[in-house]
């Protein structure tokens, strides 16, 4: 009788344990970045998304980032390597995406009466490693909301907008791992990011926030 109990209850206990098991796997594919806030769960997300989350968090979330990215706010500017990276904002002020800096208000001088929006609470957005949203730059995208994130090889160049001649900037990070982030919301990319790594630390190196039209 023993032995029959013991069966039966481990044959009511399976269901149930492939199922816990199973959520667990899907959390670790794709997990929401204020995970980076629980000790426990922190263990399973990687060093860049771990940087990621505490930049979200702190400066865009619930946030007004443009507004703080203007002033220099430390919540923007810890995440940078002013003394050894060239951080900057990409801005189209006419058909150019033009690179500026922080003596330039990242561009923002030509946006008049423009000191950007709350963004929305994004803590339950998802991670996409290695992957990009299809579509959602000019049209809606196809593919679900979530923060996407991925190695890349190439920058957006800057343009000189005197001449129109464009400025390239990938040789000059040639030999630097390079990730490029995309925060879509309501089926739009609203942010791109770009990170670098130096000496094994990621930092935030361009905001890009020029639209289709350029």
């Amino acid at each position: 009788m023993k032995k029959l109990n013991t069966h039966l209850i481990a044959t009511l206990l399976l269901p149930a344990i492939f199922l816990s098991c199973e959520n667990t796997v899907s959390e670790q594919e794709n997990p929401s970045f204020n995970q980076a806030n629980d000790s426990k769960s922190s263990k399973n997300l990687s060093d860049f998304e771990v940087v990621l989350s505490n930049l979200l968090l702190q400066s865009f979330s619930e946030k007004n980032f443009d507004s703080l990215l203007y002033v220099s706010s430390p919540l923007i500017m810890k995440f940078t390597d002013p003394e050894n990276l060239e951080f900057g904002r990409f801005y189209n002020p006419g058909i150019y995406c033009k690179l500026f800096s922080r003596h330039d208000k990242y561009g923002f001088e030509f946006q008049e009466g423009y000191y950007g929006q709350d963004q929305p609470d994004i803590t339950g957005l998802a991670f996409f490693s290695d992957k990009q949203p299809e579509g959602g730059y000019c049209e809606e995208s196809v593919s679900p909301d979530g923060i996407y994130y991925n190695m890349v090889n190439e920058l957006p160049d800057d343009w000189d907008l005197d001449t129109g001649e464009p400025i390239p900037l990938s040789d000059k990070y040639k030999d630097f791992e390079k990730m490029e982030v995309q925060i879509q919301i309501k089926k739009m990319i609203v942010k791109t990011l770009y990170f670098i790594k130096q000496k094994n630390r990621w930092y935030l190196l361009f905001v890009y926030d020029c639209d289709c039209s350029a």
